[in-house]
């Protein structure tokens, strides 16, 4: 068998074993479906009440995990931790880098 037809089979039954593959979870997924069926979800519109409270409790959790944020910063920078320090390694990859990057753009 020559190189060429060896590696076009090789490919050709590779393409099939995963399209089957692929068949076997279509159809163990439809199973899953008809066993354990998913619960309905309303298809009614949301009203202009219903859109104005998701805002306001989405706003309220964006402000909550802020204030979290922040305080435990501010707990981080009171326990006198010292501040995180750059390794030469990786100062002088981030040197590279800009580096390049300005001589990349600086080409005419």
């Amino acid at each position: 068998m020559e190189p060429i037809t060896e590696a076009l089979s090789i490919t050709f039954l590779s393409t099939l074993s995963i399209a089957a593959m692929f068949l076997v979870m279509w159809g163990l997924m439809a199973l899953l479906l008809k066993i354990h069926p998913s619960t309905e979800v309303s298809q009614e519109p949301e009203t202009s009440e219903q859109a104005d409270e998701t805002s306001a409790m989405v706003a309220a959790a964006m402000v909550a995990i802020h204030l979290h944020k922040k305080n435990t910063d501010d707990e981080l920078l009171n326990a006198g931790l010292p501040p995180v320090l750059v390794s030469a390694w990786q100062l002088g990859m981030r040197t590279r880098q800009m580096t390049q990057k300005s001589n990349f753009m600086n080409r005419k």
